[in-house]
């Protein structure tokens, strides 16, 4: 994740022309394929945050969620605090902005208009806490129930395949040209505001990861017991499947094509890629 955001961030520092050809290097490409995996990190944290929470109900039947947030305020909020105060003589930027940082909503400003635009993901953490903690909570106290709980999660977690195709169509990326995918692109600003650090965007892999804390909470030994079940061939058949699925969806990025124009609704993978 590190080197696909250094190559991604070396469209300011090369000529066009350099950079599209670092771009088709094949190495570049191999590396650039982490951006796509940012997504785990937000796989992990549903996964994390959720079998706490879902455990907790489990267990004692309520959620306290005073408790939840304190514990998490302490695990984000001293080192996030800390950052903010540290980039504060450094970074002039958007100063006048600070103020959606605090409050966790700086992703839902533009991109160009952000405080150190690169906490977005802590933003879509808090945001994501408030909602699923708040879901569990209802649920604790019998004010919604397990069907209702279930239907909300089903929304959030198919919210990216119906907004996202709205924001195809409604702004045309159908007919972008693959240079709009390079950062320094006029049109790539706009890509990134509506297509990349939203809450609606990276809710389906947070969701993941509630899904698997679900089914370890409530039915572990089930899945030991498939799991025990395989043999050795039909589990390294099963990651094989896996990872040329995932092979698929990379080889499809469009922006791994920069030499020819691409129809990104039409023939790519790229936006079930980002969901």
């Amino acid at each position: 994740v590190m080197l696909s955001h250094i190559i991604l961030f070396g469209a300011f520092y090369y000529p066009l022309e350099e950079y599209l050809t670092l771009l088709n290097n094949p190495l570049t490409k191999l590396i650039h394929m982490p951006i796509v995996l940012l997504d785990c990190f937000f796989v992990i944290s549903g996964l994390v945050i959720g079998h706490w929470l879902i455990k907790t109900y489990h267990t004692r039947k309520k959620v306290d969620l005073y408790q939840f947030f304190v514990r998490r305020s302490a695990r984000l909020f001293p080192l996030y605090i800390l950052i903010i105060i540290i980039t504060i003589p450094v970074y002039f930027g958007n100063l006048q902005n600070l103020w959606a940082n605090i409050l966790f909503v700086n992703n839902n400003l533009t991109i160009p208009s952000q405080y150190a635009p690169w906490t977005w993901a802590i933003a879509v953490e808090i945001q994501f806490y408030l909602l699923f903690g708040s879901i569990m909570w209802l649920l604790s106290k019998k004010i919604i129930g397990p069907k209702i709980c279930a239907t909300l999660a089903l929304i959030v977690f198919l919210s990216p395949f119906i907004i996202i195709p709205i924001i195809i169509v409604k702004n045309q990326y159908y007919h972008l040209h693959p240079l709009s995918f390079v950062l320094t692109h006029p049109d790539s600003w706009q890509y990134f505001d509506l297509c990349f650090d939203k809450l609606y965007i990276r809710s389906t892999p947070i969701l993941y990861g509630v899904l698997s804390a679900y089914v370890l909470v409530y039915h572990q030994i089930a899945l030991r017991t498939m799991i025990q079940r395989l043999s050795s061939l039909q589990i390294n058949a099963i990651v094989l499947v896996f990872i040329t699925l995932l092979s698929f969806t990379f080889t499809n990025d469009p922006s791994r094509y920069l030499d020819q124009a691409q129809n990104v609704w039409q023939t790519s993978t790229y936006w079930a890629m980002l969901i």
